[in-house]
């Protein structure tokens, strides 16, 4: 299946009737939250990432890789077997630029496997794939991986500010949640958060202050 990121969305619109920068929950609730649904094959995904630089693989809210090598090895076994992988959320602002708001380790792991920058190990299903990075894969199987289609679900404008907020809590209760200053970072980047981050890593003054 070709990759169609307008003609595959599904557009889900919950109209409101307040505006979106009201700060109180009385206020933002009900509001106008817009969600898209895509699809996209790994393949694409890594040209959206590497190439394109459609898709924000690492902003500053989002965690380092964390996933060790058999959470790695078991999501590329997944998706060579053709089971379907929870959806991932990403968030678009106005000028059309993505990011990831949930999901960084699949993607991560989904590109890194692509660049053989790891190996299959302590597969079961799969074991005649343990040792093999992408490149040592049958070209079936190496088709198969760059074709399986990832779902997504897509954050647009106007959604409000707080909506997003909560949308960013939400759907990351299941994992390891992210604290309130990761998350205040993902909704309010810029210059300041800049100066923050370079402050928090090089000034040690700043860091015994604060």
């Amino acid at each position: 299946m070709m990759d169609q990121e307008h003609d595959n969305k599904e557009e889900e619109l919950l109209e409101g009737e307040v505006p979106e920068n009201e700060a109180t929950d009385d206020a933002v609730y009900p509001a106008e939250v817009r969600v898209s649904r895509a699809q996209f094959s790994c393949s694409h995904v890594k040209v959206m990432v590497e190439k394109r630089h459609e898709l924000e693989l690492s902003p500053d809210f989002q965690r380092y890789s964390v996933w060790n090598s058999r959470q790695k090895s078991e999501l590329v076994e997944s998706i060579l077997m053709g089971i379907p992988i929870p959806v991932i959320y990403l968030f678009e602002d106005r000028e059309g630029n993505k990011q990831i708001v949930d999901g960084k380790q699949r993607i991560t792991t989904i590109i890194d496997f692509q660049n053989d920058a790891f190996k299959l190990k302590g597969l079961h299903i799969m074991g005649k794939c343990n040792g093999k990075d992408f490149s040592s894969l049958s070209p079936k199987l190496q088709g198969a991986f760059e074709d399986y289609q990832l779902s997504f679900y897509i954050i647009q404008p106007p959604t409000p500010e707080r909506v997003k907020y909560d949308i960013f809590d939400r759907v990351n209760r299941g994992g390891t949640q992210l604290n309130h200053q990761e998350m205040r970072e993902a909704l309010y980047m810029g210059k300041a958060t800049d100066l923050l981050k370079l402050l928090k890593t090089k000034d040690e003054v700043f860091v015994n202050a604060t």
